[in-house]
């Protein structure tokens, strides 16, 4: 029994030191860091931050999409500088990931990991309360959905410019 005792003891004094730690860990800054990893299109390890979710952006999972904008992501920031524009309003989301607009370096200039993705259509815009972003802007700066193309009958075709045949 005073082992078991100990035992509780000890583990009961560990789990308060880590809230405590916990409680007193500084909040994440802005900044400029080393992108480590790409654990997925909106989620990044970043050293000295921990684990960084892009703000404002979705990426449905086993598409075309979620693969492209993995690969994009990776290219842009895996082993890379990258800066991050924390989220002043509300820092860490409810898994304790730091939240931010996540910037890569090209050509000189600092480019939006968030909304580049936006801007390819390899992710969704998702807007999210309380937070410092605009996201009416955001999705002013999208491109225009494009108009479905419409079939066009052979015999319209044909009235265009002469018959098919002739026009090879």
């Amino acid at each position: 029994m005073a082992r078991w005792l100990i035992g509780l003891t000890v583990g009961g004094l560990m789990g308060l030191t880590l809230l405590a730690l916990a409680q007193n860990a500084p909040e994440p800054k802005s900044g400029v860091y080393v992108c480590s990893a790409v654990q997925s299109p909106t989620l990044l390890q970043v050293e000295g931050v921990g684990t960084v979710r892009l703000i404002g952006v979705q990426v449905a999972e086993n598409t075309p999409q979620f693969a492209k904008a993995m690969e994009r992501v990776k290219a842009w920031a895996e082993g890379k500088l990258v800066r991050l524009e924390v989220c002043p309003k509300t820092p860490k989301d409810e898994a304790g990931n730091v939240r931010a607009e996540v910037f890569y370096a090209e050509g000189g200039q600092w480019r939006s990991v968030n909304r580049q993705l936006l801007a390819e259509g390899l992710a969704q815009l998702a807007p999210e309360a309380n937070c410092h972003i605009d996201f009416v802007a955001w999705q002013k700066a999208l491109p225009a959905p494009k108009p479905p193309l419409k079939k066009v009958a052979p015999a319209q075709r044909e009235r265009r410019g002469g018959p098919l045949s002739l026009r090879a």
